[in-house]
This record gives C-alpha cells, structure tokens and sequence, in this order.
C-alpha cells in the first residue's frame, strides 16, 4: 500500500489505517493550537478581559490628572460662606448684648454675679458665661464665628452690631 503525500490515500482510494478520523483530528489540533496562542476566529479562541495598550494607558493616565485638576480647582475656588447671613451675626450680637445687660444689672440688684444663666433667665439662649471672681465673660458661637466679651470691654461695637441703641452703663 502506498500512500500519496497529499491526500492519506492509497492508490486504490481507500483511507489508510488511522486516516479515517485525519479531518476531524486535523481540526481538533487547529482549535487546540489556536487556544492555547490566542490566534484564530474570536468564536474559537475564549473571551479574555480587555487590556490596554501603552496609548490607550496614557490616555487613561492623562484623563485621570485632568480630572483631579479640576476638582482641586472647583475646590479651591468656591465660594466659602463665613456666616450664614448677616442676620446671623445681628442675632449672635444681640444675645451676648442681652446676656451682658442682664449679668450687669443682677450684680447691681444683688451685689454679686450670678452663677450662671439661669439666675438671669437666660438658660435657654444660645450663650455660655463664665464667672471669675470679679470678673466674668459672655460668648456666643457658631461653626464658623464666635463672639467674645469679656467684663470691662467696650460694649458699644457689640450693641451696634446687634441693631440695639447705645447702651447705657
């Protein structure tokens, strides 16, 4: 039996022993080979994630830094609210004026500062005071601003701000 080199026949036509399957094996290698190096049809090969080449990660790394810069720009350009409104600042001033003119007047009645607020009926305004001996001192305060006064300042930058007329000592 003599086989042609093309074809895995005998002279006689018929399939050699083992040539019976070559096509079928022929294509089983192809998809073993084509699978294992990646090449052949995308149907054949399996689905790999998608990588990026050197143009596509400097893309991704110029977009990337554009993004930051604008946001550090957003960020530092923003308007920043001080106080809420001006009101915000009248209010606070009025309390701390109110809460000074009460604490003056209780040591003219009683010879003595009160001990805290309540004394004065101010427990429910939004002011903390602090008595020291002789002395004593009156904040209000928000995030953002806290007003301070303390015995013996001037109370009149204080009362203006609050809308109230010149206060009287």
């Amino acid at each position: 039996m003599t086989l042609t080199a093309d074809a895995g026949r005998d002279e006689d036509g018929r399939a050699a022993p083992g040539e019976e399957n070559r096509g079928e094996m022929e294509r089983l290698v192809a998809e073993a080979y084509d699978a294992a190096t990646g090449k052949g049809s995308p149907a054949r090969r399996p689905r790999r994630g998608r990588r990026l080449d050197r143009q596509g990660m400097v893309r991704l790394l110029l977009a990337t830094v554009v993004l930051v810069a604008v946001w550090d720009v957003y960020v530092l350009t923003r308007p920043v609210e001080i106080l809420d409104s001006a009101e915000s600042l009248e209010n606070m001033s009025f309390a701390v004026v109110t809460a000074v003119m009460a604490v003056e007047s209780f040591q003219k009645t009683y010879g003595r500062l009160p001990r805290n607020l309540e004394e004065v009926r101010m427990e429910e305004w939004d002011v903390r005071y602090w008595a020291r001996g002789e002395e004593y001192e009156v904040t209000a305060e928000t995030d953002q601003l806290m007003i301070f006064y303390r015995s013996g300042d001037d109370i009149a930058p204080l009362a203006t701000a609050a809308g109230v007329p010149a206060v009287r000592r």
